[in-house]
């Protein structure tokens, strides 16, 4: 029974408990492994028909009893592990979970940059190991741009295309919304804000020292978290009114690391140099650098993707600046 075992469970201690659910972790990822195999199976047999059903997707609704949605994810898992037999060992091992082996099974099912999943799949098997999920959520991302730039780009220009905000009085409490925009744009607005709730839990900060001397940090600040975050908003939209004395606004700074491949290429297919090696290196050692996705950059240097186009016009229009080697934590392309 369910309150037996709570009552098992209550017996405990904290460190006990961390081992149950680790174990059962565990458990539960040999599993789905388990299961992705026999449904590998299944569909390399046809034997998914021999019940009337049509698809692995309807004898999986039917034998589990299961959502089309929850059906299809272990479908792309099996079709994921038994192409990659090496994924399918992560997972049995219990070094990777379900989660990760979904956002694995984005990747090889995308259809453009699946075509060059497997060449990644050690990098990326790798990258789900060792770092945590958001994380790997954005190297997934992080590949499929790389791999597929006119996508991203196309995806890029669609949220631009469809850019809205609104602000809204709702009976004397305010409602903000904005979504859309380019990626640039939301480096800026993300940073900028960024820097506003800074400030004010610096001025927070400074107003309990006044008040309390010595003995402040004994004293919560005078504003919690979330209302720091609407006053730094509202200053953003009040200091939209305001004029600095030299009459200049300052321009949010946003850097582009832009690869000599990728601006080369760039440059040369806009006429705008005459071939795309700008920097003059061997044929050999040019060549090379151009197969290998690894080196290749084009996204600002909080890792959002821009296409090289628009870094394109940020270079016509912005400042250059040569970096010979950019320390980063590592990334899968």
């Amino acid at each position: 029974m369910f309150a037996d075992l709570i009552e098992e469970l209550t017996t405990l201690s904290a460190t006990e408990l961390d081992a149950v659910i680790a174990e059962t972790e565990l458990v539960k990822r040999a599993a789905e492994t388990r299961l992705a195999a026999a449904v590998a199976v299944v569909s390399a047999r046809g034997s998914f028909r021999d019940g009337g059903h049509r698809s692995i997707r309807t004898y999986l609704k039917g034998t589990l009893n299961c959502s089309g949605a929850h059906a299809n994810r272990i479908r792309r898992r099996a079709d994921l592990i038994n192409s990659h037999g090496t994924v399918g060992d992560a997972l049995l091992a219990g070094r990777i979970g379900v989660d990760q082996i979904d956002r694995l099974a984005t990747a090889a099912t995308h259809p453009r940059a699946g075509d060059q999943f497997a060449d990644f799949v050690p990098i990326l098997l790798e990258q789900a190991e060792q770092i945590e999920y958001n994380d790997f959520d954005n190297v997934i991302n992080h590949f499929i741009d790389r791999a597929d730039p006119d996508g991203a780009f196309d995806n890029q220009q669609f949220q631009q295309d469809q850019r809205t905000a609104s602000v809204a009085n709702n009976n004397g409490a305010v409602a903000v919304h904005a979504c859309g925009g380019s990626a640039q744009a939301a480096c800026e607005m993300t940073r900028i804000f960024e820097l506003a709730v800074q400030g004010e839990f610096d001025t927070d900060c400074a107003t309990r020292r006044a008040e309390h001397g010595d003995d402040a940090l004994n004293h919560p600040l005078p504003r919690t978290g979330d209302q720091r975050k609407f006053d730094a908003l509202h200053h953003i939209f009040v200091a939209w009114a305001t004029v600095p004395a030299d009459g200049i606004a300052p321009v949010p700074l946003v850097n582009i690391l832009f690869d000599h491949i990728s601006a080369g290429n760039a440059l040369f297919e806009h006429g705008l140099a005459e071939d795309p090696n700008i920097f003059g290196l061997p044929d050999s050692v040019f060549t090379a650098a151009a197969a290998d996705l690894s080196k290749h950059r084009c996204e600002t240097t909080t890792g959002t993707s821009v296409h090289r186009d628009v870094a394109l016009r940020a270079l016509i229009t912005g400042r250059v600046r040569r970096v010979d080697h950019w320390a980063r934590p590592p990334r899968c392309c």
